[in-house]
């Protein structure tokens, strides 16, 4: 066992740092079953570095002892164990921070998402995503989103240069922005869970609804 000591005794001194800790324990944790099984499998590695797997060792040189595994099979699996006591409270707390940052990294994503689409939506398609939440699943025509675009138009006469178009104005909702999803076959828009969730962004931190055309 004084083989696997020293070993153990290398490992907590060059590995100290917590993410070269965090990468070795998640390792040995995950696959320590598959480690066992190959553990069993491996009797000699070759000068080429190519595993011989179930292979009996090659003749030795006269007069040369035969070399054996610098750390036996029972040696191996107690420096697993050893880890796994060592180290398994912390990749537990480990994986918990990692997934709470991780969480907290795609809301913040998310948000940055619908802060880009408010800052160039117009009020009119705001009020077509309200109106597209009241209908659900079932969505709603081209005649029934028409309303909204002529909205749109009649409010938009007031920038010089500027000609709305349906295909660029529902092609928005459809398009980049994914708010919208116009239905295969029926060409019905109904809306997504990002068109969902920007409405519920809007109302969580109390960003006005109206926005001008």
């Amino acid at each position: 066992m004084d083989n696997a000591r020293l070993a153990l005794d290398y490992i907590e001194v060059f590995i100290w740092p917590s993410v070269v800790i965090a990468v070795v324990a998640v390792l040995v944790w995950r696959f320590r079953s598959q480690l066992g099984g190959l553990i069993d499998r491996i009797r000699t590695v070759n000068i080429a570095g190519l595993a011989q797997l179930g292979a009996s060792p090659g003749p030795q040189p006269e007069g040369r002892p035969a070399e054996g595994p610098a750390v036996s099979e029972g040696e191996l699996k107690a420096i697993v164990e050893e880890l796994e006591r060592t180290y398994g409270g912390q990749i537990d707390q480990l994986q918990q921070d990692y997934s709470g940052l991780w969480q907290r990294w795609t809301t913040a994503e998310l948000y940055l998402f619908y802060e880009r689409i408010y800052r160039v939506i117009y009020g009119t398609q705001i009020r077509l995503l309200q109106f597209l939440q009241l209908r659900g699943a079932g969505g709603a025509s081209t005649q029934e989103v028409w309303p909204f675009f002529q909205e749109h138009v009649a409010a938009a006469r007031a920038l010089p240069g500027y000609v709305p178009r349906f295909e660029v104005y529902v092609g928005y909702l459809t398009g980049p922005s994914q708010l919208v999803t116009l239905q295969p076959g029926t060409g019905r828009y109904v809306i997504s869970a990002y068109g969902e969730g920007l409405l519920r962004y809007l109302v969580a931190f109390g960003i006005p609804m109206w926005r001008p055309y």
